[in-house]
């Protein structure tokens, strides 16, 4: 049972794994990131696309065929949203993983959440709300340049970026989720439009999450190559 909950413990550092390159996945996670971007454009744009559909057929200018193609455009472009946003998730992983194990090999500090939370921190209920943030803004910490004041990471000044950036992609989470609900069973084409705007709303506070998190990215990837090529 101790061995099975060992990649869960708070880790120690691992000075005898070498810092492996980071490029190349940094590279790819940022174009992960950008192609989840467009993708959840295009099914904001399907929302818009729908309401205006619904406003036609409702005064009588548009067929009703062409609300059944809306609906169906709209839910093809959902699940191909998600199938990208899960394929990015694993390649954003994949950095991360990276990242933290370069980071522990860097820097005697102790990391606060065990290697596994890298994966389980996303998808396990509750803890997916902070998880994340304490394990990025730890390799954030043990990344930067300069010596720690403390192996304590708890007593180790953050990062405002990797804050900003966690802070708006739950923001953007749950503006989304109150636009999900409120397209499930519209009553009138003005429920349309009202859950039309939130999900642009999300869509535009997910954008800036993103953005953030692609500076995240940038930086500690740097800040990594640079101490493999001392």
């Amino acid at each position: 049972m101790t061995d099975a909950l060992a990649p869960f413990a708070a880790s120690s550092p691992s000075e005898s794994e070498p810092v492996r390159p980071l490029t190349a996945l940094g590279v790819a996670a940022a174009v992960a990131i950008v192609l989840v971007g467009v993708a959840r454009g295009a099914v904001t744009w399907t929302h818009w696309h729908a309401y205006q559909v619904v406003t036609g057929y409702l005064d009588g200018s548009a067929p009703l065929a062409d609300v059944v193609a809306a609906d169906s455009l709209s839910r093809t472009l959902r699940w191909a949203s998600a199938a990208i946003l899960a394929c990015a998730g694993v390649v954003v992983v994949g950095w991360l993983w990276r990242a933290r194990r370069n980071a522990e090999s860097g820097s005697l500090a102790q990391h606060r959440l065990g290697r596994g939370w890298v994966i389980g921190g996303w998808i396990c209920p509750v803890v997916s709300l902070w998880y994340p943030h304490t394990i990025v803004s730890d390799v954030w910490k043990t990344s930067r340049p300069g010596s720690l004041e403390t192996l304590n990471l708890a007593r180790v000044r953050g990062s405002g970026l990797v804050t900003a950036w966690w802070s708006l992609y739950l923001l953007s989470a749950l503006v989304d989720l109150w636009a999900t609900l409120g397209s499930l069973r519209p009553a009138d084409a003005h429920d349309l439009f009202t859950a039309s705007l939130t999900d642009t709303v999300a869509f535009g506070i997910r954008v800036l999450s993103g953005g953030l998190f692609l500076l995240v990215i940038a930086r500690i990837t740097a800040w990594q190559k640079a101490t493999a090529a001392c």
